[in-house]
């Protein structure tokens, strides 16, 4: 558990900066996921981190099984109420679904259908689809650029990103400021 008192001496004691996988602004996702932790958690955590002046980084992961738009709203709006306290945003990748994980072996008994060719990120939930996750990824990029928040856009996949219709810049890593640039550097924080 990450205590007020706990990031203190972990300050005290040089950390300077801390990532957490919070994946999700949703509850219902993130128990999907097996995360022990909620939402309002993660806010608190986040917040008494910064508190502590250490600066935090996120990984996110959007289009997992079962995210709706209202589960993807309830993540954009994380993002919107956790601002001051997150310093980038380390990654947002769409969900891929590898062979022999759990996600896999339950794959039919979640109504997800799995390409032939074995293409982790290609697979389908109904409306959960591999254009559907790209436009998401697109739309947590645009919300941080609007926040202002440094964030990293993890794909290689420029099928992915033609077959959504999108014309962004994405790399393997890629960071992106408030202006939609590059920049040179990481800022220690923001407010």
């Amino acid at each position: 558990e990450m205590t007020s008192s706990l990031l203190a001496k972990m300050h005290k004691a040089g950390c300077v900066h801390i990532s957490y996988g919070v994946e999700s602004g949703s509850d219902s996702v993130l128990k999907a996921m097996g995360k022990v932790f909620t939402v309002q958690e993660a806010e608190q955590v986040l917040r008494e981190t910064h508190r502590a002046g250490i600066t935090v980084s996120l990984f996110l992961i959007v289009g997992y099984p079962g995210e709706g738009e209202e589960e993807f709203a309830e993540t954009l709006a994380f993002l919107r109420r956790c601002h001051p306290f997150i310093s980038w945003i380390q990654s947002v990748n769409m969900i891929h679904i590898w062979f022999n994980t759990d996600l896999h072996n339950k794959h039919e008994e979640l109504g997800i259908e799995l390409p032939e060719n074995g293409e982790g990120h290609l697979w389908r939930q109904g409306d959960n689809t591999p254009e559907l996750r790209m436009q998401r990824v697109e739309a947590v990029r645009l919300l941080a650029e609007e926040l202002g928040i440094p964030a990293a856009i993890n794909s290689n996949d420029e099928i992915m990103r033609s077959a959504a219709g999108l014309k962004v810049h994405i790399s393997s890593v890629t960071f992106f400021g408030e202006d939609g640039e590059e920049p040179a550097d990481l800022r220690a924080g923001h407010e």
